[in-house]
């Protein structure tokens, strides 16, 4: 019974921590390119 569980429980653990990584890799990248792009202008 738990290892029916534990399936679906590990698939959204790994879920979410990989839509967190990607946010975060997302708003790095961003801020960097704003950053480059504000160097770049100035």
């Amino acid at each position: 019974r738990k290892d029916a569980l534990s399936g679906p429980a590990v698939v959204l653990v790994a879920v979410f921590i990989i839509a967190l990584f990607l946010g975060v890799v997302d708003s790095g990248l961003s801020s960097l390119i704003k950053w480059l792009l504000g160097k770049a202008t100035s």
